[in-house]
């Protein structure tokens, strides 16, 4: 007899990096592009400009990931990528860095 046994509401978020988002996120106002950003970036991992625009309708990602970074101490990092002969920026939170 095979028994699946459920998780704890305590297990469920003793994930460091879910409770650091949960944190961070219970301090921005709803409906934002910087909160749209953050789920974002917390739900896929990475975003590129256009990615930014077509998904979120924000075309200053830019400006978005300074007010994350400034006014919510998010370390969002950003490398920049060659495809196709053009040049764009990838973006992600680095979490090792909030020491989660």
């Amino acid at each position: 007899m095979n028994q699946t046994k459920k998780k704890s509401s305590a297990e469920a978020t003793a994930n460091p990096i879910h409770e650091k988002y949960t944190t961070l996120r219970s301090r921005m106002q709803e409906g934002t592009h910087v909160r749209n950003l953050f789920d974002y970036l917390y739900r896929n991992k990475e975003i590129t400009p256009m990615e930014c625009f077509d998904k979120l309708n924000n075309t200053r990602i830019s400006s978005t990931v300074s007010i994350l970074r400034h006014e919510y101490g998010v370390p969002i990092v950003m490398q920049k990528t060659t495809k196709n002969g053009r040049t764009y920026g990838v973006y992600w939170i680095d979490w090792e860095a909030l020491n989660v």
